[in-house]
């Protein structure tokens, strides 16, 4: 997660995505972690494997700084 907000701070910093991108891009990471535990939950849920467990199995999932840091990549790239 912190990778994550380091990445999101330089996309804004530096000006390659604006405002909205960026919102909307955790918001679909966000809806998309949710989506998963809730199938998780769906199909997993037994006294052997606690909840929490399923929810932290969702959040690793579902990539958040790799896929955001693929346009921070590709400026930095285009403008050495």
């Amino acid at each position: 997660m912190i990778g994550a907000v380091w990445v999101m701070t330089r996309l804004h910093r530096d000006h390659v995505l604006r405002d909205r991108p960026l919102v909307v891009g955790a918001v679909l990471w966000a809806v998309g972690v949710l989506a998963l535990y809730g199938a998780l939950v769906w199909f997993v849920d037994t006294p052997i494997f606690p909840r929490y467990l399923l929810a932290l199995v969702a959040i690793l999932a579902i990539p958040l700084a790799r896929v955001s840091a693929a346009p921070l990549a590709l400026a930095w790239n285009r403008h050495r």
